[in-house]
């Protein structure tokens, strides 16, 4: 199980002091190599840990969770969880079904009266192209956590958006699709 962050609460816009020292820790991890491939100047580590400190992530975290496709900063899922589960309540994301054929998960919010469903399935990820080219090899090797993937990151910006401040995509979709990616299968459902 991977173990949810503390997410906490500062300015968007960083006092003078915060900014250099969030720039020099920028300048010395970069230094260190202790960066993701998608990472590749200190700017661009001050613009995620930036990013991770408007969604109330520390900056190691968002180093690790927060990447840099097309010149656009995406969550991976573990990031997007960690921030629904302390924005909204720590069951706010439930698998509920996973096989290698499909993948459904609820979703919960406080003022729902019940759960709300998303369901990605295999027909979904090759309608959508997404078992072809680069990613095909993860997709055959590693299909049901894939969909598990697929199925929380959908729900989460279907269900949950407003907890990221703006559209949020998972560096999966933004380097599969660059330019607009696919709406998302309609497998809304509320749970009776």
């Amino acid at each position: 199980m991977t173990e949810t962050p503390a997410v906490y609460t500062a300015s968007p816009i960083p006092a003078t002091t915060e900014w250099q020292t969030m720039k020099q820790m920028a300048e010395e991890l970069h230094k260190s190599g202790f960066m993701p491939d998608s990472v590749k100047t200190p700017m661009q580590a001050l613009a995620v840990i930036q990013q991770g400190r408007e969604l109330g992530l520390p900056p190691m975290f968002s180093l690790r969770n927060i990447f840099i496709i097309g010149g656009k900063p995406s969550l991976n899922m573990q990031a997007m969880a960690a921030i629904i589960k302390q924005r909204i309540h720590p069951d706010a994301i439930t698998v509920e079904k996973t096989t290698n054929d499909l993948c459904t998960v609820s979703y919960w919010r406080p003022t729902w009266k019940e759960r709300r469903q998303f369901t990605f399935t295999m027909e979904d990820a090759k309608r959508a192209a997404l078992t072809e080219g680069n990613n095909a090899h993860t997709w055959r090797k590693y299909p049901r956590n894939m969909l598990w993937a697929r199925a929380r990151s959908n729900g989460a910006k279907g269900y949950c958006a407003s907890v990221f401040g703006g559209p949020v995509y998972t560096p999966e979709e933004l380097s599969e699709a660059p330019d607009t990616p696919e709406p998302a299968p309609d497998h809304h459902k509320k749970i009776t």
